[in-house]
């Protein structure tokens, strides 16, 4: 008889078995904690500051955590007094966020890829995290560039936009200018959550459908959109008749990127204390939110409240409740204690600052947001409390992606 031929099997990728998977994102989180530290040496380090001034430890450290958290807070103290003949400061903060963006969307990403039960290998995890921020930083800066911005200024933008981190260099647009479309439009992507962004790109080419998840973050976010949008719209659309389109233009701009912006992009494009109060709180609310789990986003997430609503409804019909419930309760009462404990703390420390304003940069650092009425520019216990508070904000919720990941066997829905 003839031999046949076999076609010779397709390779295997390379897996990593559960334990092993917990070995790196632990090595993960050790890796980017030393890199904080590093940080605040580092900006302490000769021909960073302006003139060769010195950052104080405790606004070293802020810096720091601020990039590495993808908060990005305005500093009265900060990158805008870095040394202009030196590239030492930009690039350290550049660092940061590569480093807390790959860090937020790996260790997240293999939490939901187990919850979910996705078919996604660790490798495929790594490389699409790299590749997608990659392809942000550099097919974001190719449009905005110019302008007075130069290429390691855009690239900043691009990529501190995708890892929802208001920290930029050079010029900023404002909610009027198209550059800042593009980079609200990067906040999203980034906020969606990284094996969410996986499995878009497989539907786009027919690859796989999307899950119950996916699904469902992108109803909630258009929805939590579109309400923010018209809330904002509503406390801020001109009352008096007879107005010219630009203040009604101003209004609609404001609105639709906010209501991005607060969720948890922070992009400094406006000034948040010329809102009307009302608007602010609203602000507020969103940044409390935030986006959705295993992405660049903070705050208490999007399927969380989806979690409470529909754990809540079966109560209320005698329906028994799932685990995912409860985790999802004690994720939105660990953010309740972390905002009360950090409130209350500085306002023992600050009387001079309005009860409301510090509620405001409490819940921004808690959410990862960075947005203030003004750059921070409290010191000593002060920046350390708030930088605290940022740490906790980005770890708490990988802990409970980790946590679901381990309790549970098979979800409709990532919490944390």
């Amino acid at each position: 008889m003839p031999r046949t031929t076999e076609s010779p099997a397709p390779p295997r990728q390379p897996t990593l078995s559960w334990p092993q998977q917990r070995a790196l994102a632990a090595t993960l989180i050790v890796g980017w904690i030393a890199l904080i530290a590093y940080g605040a040496v580092a900006l302490r380090q000769p021909r960073v500051m302006v003139d060769g001034e010195q950052l104080a430890p405790s606004r070293a450290v802020f810096l720091s955590m601020n990039a590495a958290t993808l908060t990005g807070f305005q500093q009265a103290v900060g990158i805008n007094e870095f040394d202009p003949d030196s590239s030492r400061g930009p690039a350290i903060i550049l660092t940061l966020i590569f480093t807390g963006a790959m860090c937020s969307m790996i260790v997240g990403g293999l939490a939901m890829v187990r919850i979910l039960r996705l078919n996604y290998s660790v490798w495929q995890v790594v490389v699409s995290a790299t590749l997608f921020l990659f392809l942000a930083a550099m097919g974001g800066s190719a449009v905005i560039i110019g302008h007075g911005r130069t290429l390691f200024d855009a690239i900043l933008q691009s990529a501190a936009a995708f890892a929802n981190c208001g920290i930029a260099t050079g010029p900023v647009g404002t909610v009027l200018d198209p550059s800042t479309y593009l980079l609200a439009a990067l906040a999203v992507l980034g906020g969606l959550g990284l094996p969410m962004l996986m499995e878009l790109y497989d539907a786009l080419w027919g690859l796989r459908k999307l899950s119950p998840h996916t699904r469902t973050v992108v109803k909630f976010s258009a929805g939590i959109y579109l309400a923010g949008f018209a809330l904002l719209f509503l406390f801020q659309c001109p009352m008096e008749r007879g107005v010219g389109w630009a203040i009604w233009r101003q209004a609609i701009a404001s609105s639709s990127i906010e209501a991005i912006n607060a969720r948890t992009a922070g992009l400094h494009v406006e000034m948040i204390g010329a809102l009307p109060r009302a608007a602010q709180w609203i602000l507020i609310l969103l940044m409390a939110i935030g986006a959705s789990p295993g992405g660049t986003g903070g705050g208490v997430k999007s399927t969380t409240l989806v979690q409470l609503w529909r754990g809540m409804r079966n109560a209320l019909a005698g329906r028994p409740v799932t685990r995912e419930f409860g985790i999802a309760a004690v994720r939105v009462a660990i953010y309740v204690v972390i905002v009360l404990t950090a409130l209350l703390t500085l306002l023992m420390i600050n009387d001079e600052i309005a009860a409301d304003q510090i509620l405001f940069i409490v819940v921004s650092a808690a959410s990862n947001v960075g947005l203030s009425h003004n750059p921070i520019a409290v010191v000593g216990v002060s920046l350390h409390v708030l930088s605290a508070v940022m740490f906790v904000g980005r770890l708490s919720p990988l802990a409970i992606l980790w946590w679901m990941a381990e309790t549970t066997d098979a979800a409709e829905l990532a919490v944390g």
